[in-house]
């Protein structure tokens, strides 16, 4: 397991990397959009580690990454 800022240059493309290669990749200490944080798990991101390690606190005009993190049921993206 391999934890990653994805929103840093070449953070996304880290992620397909570690993904292809069978090493799973963690979102943390990320300053990560939610957008961002799709991203990432799209590219194959599959846990999130210490959250709020760098994140900003939650919103309701700005969702951020932490509730994406919480919103899994079996698949990444569902």
């Amino acid at each position: 397991m391999m934890t990653l800022a994805t929103e840093l240059p070449g953070g996304l493309d880290s992620v397909r990397l570690l993904a292809e290669q069978g090493v799973i990749a963690a979102v943390g200490h990320t300053d990560a959009t939610y957008e961002q944080t799709l991203q990432a798990v799209d590219a194959g991101a599959t846990v999130a580690t210490h959250l709020f390690n760098a994140m900003p606190p939650l919103g309701h005009r700005s969702p951020a990454r932490s509730p994406r993190c919480w919103r899994t049921s079996g698949s990444p993206s569902s």
